[in-house]
Formats: C-alpha cells, structure tokens, sequence
C-alpha cells in the first residue's frame, strides 16, 4: 500500500511531494529552452550524464544587482552541486539495475528527484536573467496578469510573497496552465 500523500483540496502537500512534483514541473517548462541547456540535461542512454551550462554571459554582466563573486559561487560550486548529486543518484541507479537489487530505491529516487529538479532550475534560472532585462511586463504578457490576477502589481505581490515562502527555496516559477482554473 502506498502512503504518500496525496495533494487534495483539504491536503497540505508535504515537501517531499512538492520537491516529486517540481522534478516533473521543472522538466515539462524546459520545452522550447535555449539548445545550450537541452543539451546538457538529455542524455541518450542511462550512461551519459548531465553538465552544468556554460552562462549564457559573462560573470560580471548582471552587476551591480548580482556580482562577479556571487554568480561564480552560485553557478560554479551551487550548480555543480545538484549536477554532481544528479549523476551521483543517476550511477546509483543504474548499477541497482545491473544487480538487480533495489531496497535502497526511495533514497536514490529521492536524491535523483532532488538534485535534477535543482539542476533544471538552475539551468532556467540562468537562461532566464539578463544584463539588458527588468523592467515592468508589457503587452500580451501584461495584459493577461491583469486579467488573471487582477493588475500587474497583485501579480507580482502574489508570485513575490509565494516565492518567499516556500520552505528551504525561495525557488518560484510562473507557468501558464491551459486548464480554467474553475469547473463547471
């Protein structure tokens, strides 16, 4: 019988569901990133493993919001953390498979789970900044936060005060769902 929690209205989902689901998020937003991060993250057997990504600018590009130091820090030893803990967990399994054996199974997925939805995030992360953006949405993008949240400002006041408060991260990302978010 399988006792993992199951996310219902009345059900808190617990970190560990969060971090399953964030693994199966993180890999369906990658549709249509840059070929530099699918190239890193597909591998084409159980053998091959992941890298970390090159920026996609210079160290110092992003200052004075992000500094050299930091972007060295976070990609160079935070990143490659999660990509070594991925291909850790992935070599992991693959030799379960080999033997046959499989009674440490929960901590390596959980470990796989943990380090590639890092990863990904990560490699979206970089993709996503750069040293000519910021500013406030504009166009068809701020035309449906408006209609969605009620104005640009409630959007980034609901997306600012999630990202704050999810537990160990502060990792938020804003997806389009194409579901209405009520049934008839």
């Amino acid at each position: 019988m399988n006792n993992d929690p199951v996310l219902t209205e009345d059900v808190a989902p617990t970190r560990r569901t969060v971090l399953q689901l964030l693994g199966v998020t993180a890999g369906l937003t990658t549709i249509g990133t840059s070929d530099a991060f699918a190239a890193s993250t597909n591998k084409s057997d159980m053998n091959d493993k992941y890298a970390l990504p090159e920026l996609p600018y210079a160290y110092d590009a992003l200052e004075p919001h992000i500094d050299e130091k930091i972007m060295r820090l976070h990609h160079d030893e935070h990143h490659q953390g999660y990509v070594d803990g991925a291909n850790s967990a992935l070599s992991q399994l693959v030799e379960m498979r080999k033997e046959g054996t499989f009674d440490q199974i929960k901590p390596v997925k959980r470990d796989l789970s943990f380090n590639l939805s890092g990863h990904i995030l990560h490699s979206i992360f970089w993709e996503s900044l750069s040293p000519t953006g910021g500013g406030t949405p504009s166009g068809a993008f701020a035309e449906a936060l408006a209609h969605d949240f009620g104005s640009v400002d409630s959007a980034i006041g609901e997306f600012s005060a999630a990202a704050k408060n999810v537990e160990d991260s502060g990792w938020g990302m804003l997806v389009y769902d194409h579901l209405p978010t009520s049934c008839s």
